[in-house]
């Protein structure tokens, strides 16, 4: 997550949904186990970002491109 979180523009991360899950959690600083409980739907989208300079979920298993 460090480089990401270093990063001084965007990052897109594209993988299949249990890495996706672990980046979530390890994102939110949560231990990898908390990926297990996050609900993740195939090809949806998500955006990680910051909320009151702490890392925040922007979205998560958006389909809405799907329909």
């Amino acid at each position: 997550m460090e480089w990401a979180r270093s990063a001084d523009r965007d990052v897109l991360v594209f993988a299949h949904g249990h890495i996706l899950r672990v980046i979530g959690a390890r994102w939110l600083g949560l231990d990898i186990g908390f990926a297990a409980r996050i609900r993740l739907n195939p090809t949806s989208l998500s955006v990680l970002g910051w909320a009151y300079g702490e890392p925040a979920i922007e979205s998560w298993n958006e389909t809405g491109h799907l329909a």
